[in-house]
């Protein structure tokens, strides 16, 4: 495959740009701290008055039905300029792309044009307190009664849910069977219902997820996504890929890399020396993100065909994860000591060290390490689980 781009996608990277530009302001970085993670709702909503809430989405959903390629073209570029996206992902990625993949006609028609005027905001709502990495292991129930569900459990490290207005809350409505994938199903849940409460964790790079309980929380049959028992199949399919790509991730390293160049730049013209071994661990990364990139249009290209991209979701979000850590290892060498003492983003060497602090999250959230090389060694060389 060759990766091309056609002049609307080049012309649409442009106009993303020039919108960075005039929206995420030094004052929105300094309101935010910069924190990719964050939500602002002044910014999200000049995000939904400029159309760029479900951009991928038909207009018939309150889209622009623009392609695949553009959607991917947009968050590279939206996390290259630091753009406090923390509630796109869980409402667009996350909740609103599982409805228009695998959802009702009734829910694409009532939940994704109120998600593109920015009303509508999600979470997903999957990982248990002993159901992290190995997710399937869940406990919390979903009972059917009288045409009704009923939802008994808890949640724990839930981005955003403290902000959001639905939960997509994976549950059990089968006993659990020797297969552990069975008998999941996926609900859309109001996080105002009664008997819901939600408790902030904070992580150490500065943003919140969140505890959550349920209580016999009542929830209609309209709000089942996809085929009852058969959830486990639509998240391994469809949910967990559609943020596995890496390319926001991507973004966020080509941004430090390329002002780490920088910096090195007008500390030699300074008369600083930076070591060749440092130097040459930088152009290493340099080559990594590229090759990060790359494997995101691809992945990017194979969904947009309808394609699972299994095996190469899990590739670019370990490498990426991991190479982000190195590159706030390196970056920290490189600048020095600053980079030990100075937080937020104003300056290169407190991004550097919030960078440091934030990818220890960003290594485990989507799927641990372990997970993804699991995943590749079944999926792409063919070993048998046993290995």
């Amino acid at each position: 495959m060759e990766i091309t781009f056609t002049p609307q996608e080049n012309a649409f990277r442009q106009e993303v740009r020039k919108f960075a530009r005039q929206e995420v302001t030094d004052e929105l970085l300094h309101k935010t701290g910069g924190l990719t993670e964050t939500h602002d709702e002044t910014f999200y909503r000049t995000l939904a008055e400029a159309g760029y809430i479900g951009l991928q989405w038909p207009k018939e959903y309150g889209g622009q039905g623009r392609s695949h390629m553009e959607f991917v073209i947009f968050l590279e570029e939206m996390a290259y300029a630091l753009a406090p996206l923390g509630r796109y992902g869980g409402s667009v990625i996350f909740v609103g792309e599982s409805i228009h993949a695998y959802g009702t006609d009734w829910q694409r028609q009532h939940f994704l044009p109120g998600i593109a005027r920015g009303e509508i905001t999600g979470s997903l709502c999957m990982t248990e307190p002993d159901a992290g990495s190995d997710a399937a292991a869940l406990s919390t129930r979903a009972e059917e009664r009288d045409g009704d569900f009923y939802l008994s459990g808890q949640k724990v490290f839930i981005s955003g849910a403290e902000t959001s207005s639905y939960g997509m809350v994976i549950a059990r409505t089968a006993p659990q069977t020797a297969k552990k994938s069975e008998g999941i199903s996926i609900f859309l849940v109001d996080l105002k219902s009664p008997g819901i409460k939600i408790l902030p964790l904070q992580t150490i790079a500065g943003w919140k997820v969140n505890h959550l309980f349920f209580d016999q929380v009542k929830v209609a049959a309209n709000m089942l996504v996809g085929k009852k028992n058969e959830g486990w199949k639509h998240l391994v399919k469809e949910t967990l890929n559609f943020e596995r790509s890496g390319v926001a991730r991507m973004g966020v390293a080509a941004r430090l890399c390329d002002d780490l160049f920088a910096h090195i730049r007008v500390a030699q013209q300074a008369g600083e020396e930076i070591s060749q071994s440092l130097l040459h661990q930088l152009a290493e990364l340099k080559t990594d993100i590229e090759s990060w990139r790359l494997m995101s249009y691809r992945i990017a290209w194979l969904q947009s065909r309808g394609e699972m991209a299994g095996p190469q979701a899990s590739m670019v979000k370990l490498s990426s994860s991991e190479g982000l850590l190195r590159l706030a290892d390196l970056g920290m060498d490189i600048i020095g000591h600053l980079g030990r003492v100075q937080s937020g983003t104003r300056s290169l060497a407190g991004r550097l060290e919030w960078m440091y602090r934030a990818v220890q999250f960003h290594i485990t959230a989507g799927g641990t390490a372990e997970i993804q090389r699991n995943v590749i060694a079944r999926l792409a060389l063919g070993l048998p689980r046993s290995l």
